[in-house]
């Protein structure tokens, strides 16, 4: 009976948590011993505390402690690019306030997140065998699995590089906790006693109450595989601008914030009367044709190639050697993440010979097909069909991605940026407000 009344308090204090309510935030951490966040970890530890306790607490620290002021949302891919080595004059970075003479985030003090990883990463690696007949353990790794996507929402696999101004991916962490996760996803070796006339080895993909329970979680760890999948993405994105930043500086491009600077008199006499935008385009065409790659005279300026194309192959401004290395990390080289769901493991699976060697992704994913969840087969079938695209769904990426190389349209990206973050927040707390 006591178990069941720190249960049910438990689920009341996760409740009046929603919303970051601050005053109630504030009350509740100050009481270390109940609800602080080394405790509520030692109880997530213990072998005796109940697994629906347990949950109780993931649930807390999800909305006392990471989906709290001052953490916002960062994008895990990012189509918006800045020159490199830009200054854009940019504010304090989210999920950091100042800390004596340092940007901090305070959530990250004394590691705390670290430990709260590690207990992620032991606890997926005990339930790789998920037995349907416990509920309650269940209910308590998809919990686990849902802290692990508001962890990655909110940053907390990410480092701020304040070179680059951007969140930039802790990829051995995410790799870490990425393995044992998709482990958790195989229902192959799952356990489910016989239901309702089924084959024990066939009950696990039927409908009841508790085979819900790991069909949810299921359907969220695919969810978070499509996080880190969009972080893998992010980081080929990063590797082919910092490619192109690197061979049009190596050819000698004059910087556009000279350009910049030397077309701010002409732009500033015209804002008193009508200026297009394709008036600006053309003015600045003019001038930034004048500057060229190199001291050469036959090399061309930047506006030049924009102007035509044809010129990317006729005098392009990089080696065959250097797309050959290009293509080879983007594709062929080592796995950002897992590698068995690479590019390249997965184009390997039906080379000559190779036929019956399906990678284990590709068996985890055709399993997920054979159970009776309409949401869960859906998102296998779309992994399924995105594990053989994932070059040309990459290209288009590429395609729409945007490099700011303009001080001024970046410094107001960056400002916006920052108040969607704080607009999303203000959103979620309206929408989990109590109506009455």
């Amino acid at each position: 009976r006591n178990v069941l009344y720190h249960m049910r308090m438990l689920e009341l204090v996760a409740c009046i948590t929603l919303g970051r309510n601050d005053y109630t935030h504030d009350k509740l951490r100050q009481h270390s011993t109940g609800f602080g966040f080394d405790h509520l970890l030692e109880l997530i530890h213990h072998p005796k505390t109940p697994a629906m306790m347990k949950a109780n607490c993931v649930d807390i620290i999800m909305r006392l402690y990471v989906d709290a002021d001052p953490h916002k949302e960062i994008s895990l891919l990012s189509q918006m690019r800045v020159w490199q080595g830009m200054e854009v004059g940019e504010g304090v970075p989210m999920n950091m306030v100042q800390w004596g003479e340092e940007m901090q985030c305070p959530s990250m003090q004394k590691g705390r997140f670290d430990k709260l990883k590690q207990a992620l990463i032991r606890v997926f690696e005990e339930n790789q065998q998920t037995n349907v007949e416990h509920p309650g353990q269940n209910v308590f790794v998809h919990k686990m699995v849902l802290l692990v996507r508001m962890l990655l929402k909110f940053g907390f696999y990410h480092e701020y590089s304040h070179e680059a101004k951007e969140w930039t991916p802790v990829l051995p962490d995410i790799r870490a906790v990425m393995q044992p996760l998709l482990r958790v996803l195989d229902g192959r070796t799952d356990f489910c006693g016989s239901f309702l006339g089924h084959r024990q080895e066939d009950a696990r993909f039927e409908v009841s109450e508790k085979t819900a329970i790991v069909m949810a979680c299921k359907v969220d760890i695919l969810y978070a595989a499509m996080d880190m999948f969009q972080i893998g993405q992010n980081e080929r994105i990063t590797r082919f601008v910092s490619f192109f930043n690197g061979a049009l500086t190596r050819a000698g491009l004059r910087s556009w914030e000279d350009m910049e600077r030397d077309t701010t008199a002409q732009v500033g006499k015209t804002l008193s009367r009508s200026y297009s935008a394709g008036k600006l385009v053309a003015t600045l065409s003019r001038r930034f044709s004048q500057a060229r790659m190199g001291p050469g005279k036959e090399q061309k300026g930047f506006v030049d190639y924009v102007e035509d194309k044809s010129l990317w192959r006729s005098k392009s401004p990089w080696s065959h050697q250097d797309i050959e290395q290009l293509m080879h990390d983007e594709f062929t080289g080592p796995a950002i993440l897992v590698e068995e769901v690479s590019v390249k493991a997965l184009s390997a699976c039906f080379e000559r010979g190779k036929s019956n060697q399906l990678s284990d992704w590709l068996k985890v994913l055709l399993d997920l097909l054979r159970y009776k969840n309409a949401h869960l087969k859906e998102m296998a079938v779309g992994y399924l069909i995105g594990s053989f695209s994932q070059q040309s769904g990459f290209i288009g990426l590429l395609v729409n991605t945007e490099l700011l190389m303009l001080r001024n349209v970046a410094t107001v990206y960056h400002r916006v940026r920052n108040e969607a973050g704080r607009l999303r927040v203000f959103s979620k707390a309206f929408v989990s407000e109590d109506p009455a």
